[in-house]
């Protein structure tokens, strides 16, 4: 069975704000082997939430597994984000 996520989110950040403030979140997983998921962020360790706080501006790998025991068979996907530096609002016509 394939792993479907359906949507995946950022927060872009205001010029004012810290630059290591972005999140990543991750929501509505469905499908694979079971309803037991994981999640890691630039081949980092797998971890049962669904986000990934205190990021900064850059390029982001995000995957999501099945939880399974080991040696048995999971359904993985991945996908590249990019996380925009700070903009100002002056950037921005209203």
């Amino acid at each position: 069975m394939d792993l479907s996520v359906h949507l995946l989110g950022w927060y872009s950040l205001l010029c004012d704000t810290p630059p290591n403030s972005a999140e990543i979140y991750v929501a509505n997983v469905t499908g694979g082997t079971n309803n037991i998921y994981e999640y890691s962020i630039n081949g980092g360790a797998w971890q049962t939430t669904k986000s990934f706080s205190n990021l900064r501006p850059g390029t982001y790998i995000v995957r999501v597994r099945n939880k399974v025991a080991a040696g048995q068979p999971f359904c993985e996907w991945s996908k590249t984000l990019q996380v925009d530096a700070p903009y100002s609002q002056a950037d921005h016509q209203w």
